[in-house]
């Protein structure tokens, strides 16, 4: 089906919104609202069901329909003061009202139709689906373990902000069908599935999971976990807690595989963000930069993805916790796109993490509460743990720095940002403990820190300060060497204008620390 109005065309077909002959570049949530609005032109389309229809039930704020809806009237030409095509009810809903004439496609078919549509879908966006767990038993009354297993997998992969998640209608939809994986990806509209079976015999439980492409059919990962105990919720929180341990850093993986394959060019926003993570924990200057490139053109191609403005916030933020830059000339633009990303997203833990990260850098008392915030809304969320030990240190609350820096640590295979900067939570306790004066300790933190992430500037900056106070000052030369090669605009103006210690004790020691390892 084409729908016409003024001089554009809606191709559910080929999926594609055209003015004249000419394709428009459209996200997939815009076209499904645009399709959704149309197909019921008849009536008002209330708010819940418009969410219901495009986003599958999947927590979203009221702004962030409302900027996808001006998204959809900007690509029509249309605006929410003139409202031509798509009117507004206050507190009700929207309708499209445009004059629009009907015209059957004959280049697809609807089946053909539906599959393009979940196939433009596994192209943009990261999507899974959990399959019903086979009860291999025997025993009908196991089904519940499967079926258990089931729902709280889908509970614990939605709630990580960079996923879609089919619904559990949609999944246990599946439940028992003789369809291949392919099928069953193309049915769902999600590119990954999680599948597997269960056996209970002699008081043992055998769990076997598997992760695999749908769009490609082949298996990315798969694992087998052996369990005592009787069922109950601890358990289930056991075996979730291994299977999401293993499958996150696998999707990233296969992620960053598939985006490895393609030119700049050819990347869409989700692409741009997955090579711009692996950038980024390079700690590698001029890699970050080309990280800081792919996240404007992913917020370029997707402006009201808060995930993309937050990760461009944090990306420009790194800039100065490297000493590459002075925080007077990039914070407010990092401040600028968290608040944009909050804007699109109130309830985003990745915008409230890098409100928090950057605000560190402006007076660190006040950056704990977006962090706070952040581990709030999602508290397996390694990257703001991170953050909000950093805050705390630089603020002087050193009780919760080694409590996140922990967490973080645990977490970090599960966080696509932290996964890859495996010093990180190293690198906090190191300054903490030079915070501290238990300089001994700091040099074996920062130290391990830069075994880990030898690039990264951070690492060996608090290297440097521990052995310097702490008796060692000829190694301290030494590691200034390095420090200087990986951030050679550090120098000691460029510390006295940045560093950001809320003690003006601290403030002292640190300065002269830098001083005693011959920084000029």
């Amino acid at each position: 089906m084409i729908y016409r109005f003024d001089d554009y065309a809606l191709d559910l077909g080929r999926r594609e919104l055209r003015r004249g002959n000419a394709p428009c570049a459209v996200e997939p949530q815009v076209f499904d609202i645009l399709e959704y609005l149309i197909r019921h032109r008849t009536r008002l389309v209330t708010r819940d069901e418009l969410w219901k229809a495009v986003w599958s039930g999947r927590a979203v704020s009221d702004a962030a329909i409302d900027t996808r809806v001006s998204a959809a009237r900007a690509a029509i030409g249309d605006s929410g003061s003139r409202q031509r095509l798509i009117r507004t009810v206050r507190k009700k809903g929207f309708r499209f009202i445009g004059s629009l004439r009907e015209e059957a496609s004959t280049t697809t078919t609807s089946r053909t139709a539906e599959e393009t549509r979940n196939r433009a879908i596994l192209a943009d966006y990261l999507s899974i689906a959990v399959i019903p767990f086979a009860n291999l038993s025997g025993d009908p009354s196991q089904d519940l373990l499967g079926d258990g297993l089931t729902e709280d997998l889908i509970t614990a992969l939605a709630k990580v902000s960079w996923l879609y998640v089919a619904t559990r209608a949609s999944c246990f939809a599946c439940k028992g069908q003789s369809l291949g994986a392919g099928q069953v990806a193309r049915k769902l509209g999600v590119r990954y599935l999680v599948d597997g079976s269960i056996r209970r015999l002699s008081g043992r439980i055998r769990v076997t999971v598997q992760l695999v492409d749908g769009f490609a059919e082949h298996q990315i990962w798969a694992e087998r976990y052996d369990l005592d105990g009787a069922v109950n919720f601890k358990l289930y929180d056991r075996i979730c807690e291994k299977i999401l341990t293993a499958v996150e850093p696998s999707l990233y993986l296969a992620e960053h595989f598939r985006a490895q394959q393609k030119s700049a060019t050819q990347l869409n926003a989700w692409e741009c963000v997955v090579r711009a993570l692996s950038l980024m924990n390079t700690r590698d200057k001029t890699k970050v930069a080309a990280a800081h490139e792919l996240l404007q053109k992913a917020v370029s191609i997707d402006p009201v993805s808060a995930q993309n403005r937050s990760l461009l916030s944090i990306v420009t933020t790194l800039r100065v916790h490297m000493s590459w830059a002075d925080r007077r000339d990039v914070i407010p633009a990092a401040l600028a796109s968290a608040r944009a990303a909050l804007a699109l997203n109130p309830d985003d833990p990745w915008a409230h993490a890098a409100l928090g990260y950057a605000s560190i850098w402006r007076r660190p008392e006040d950056a704990i509460l977006p962090c706070q915030r952040a581990v709030a809304l999602n508290p397996n969320f390694a990257v703001g743990h991170y953050f909000l030990a950093l805050a705390s240190t630089y603020a002087g609350h050193h009780d919760p720095t080694f409590a996140h820096a922990d967490l973080a640590e645990r977490l970090a295979p599960r966080d696509l940002l932290a996964r890859g900067y495996a010093g990180a939570h190293d690198n906090v306790r190191a300054t903490a403990s030079f915070a501290t004066e238990n300089y001994r300790r700091g040099v074996e933190f920062a130290g391990n820190a830069a075994i880990y992430s030898p690039n990264s500037p951070t690492a060996h900056r608090a290297l440097v300060i521990n052995l310097a106070l702490g008796g060692k000052s000829h190694e301290a030369r030494q590691a200034l060497q390095t420090l200087r090669r990986l951030a050679p605009e550090m120098t000691q103006n460029w510390i006295k204008q940045n560093a950001v210690w809320s003690s003006a004790e601290t403030m002292k020691r640190y300065i002269e620390a830098f001083r005693a390892s011959g920084l000029k």
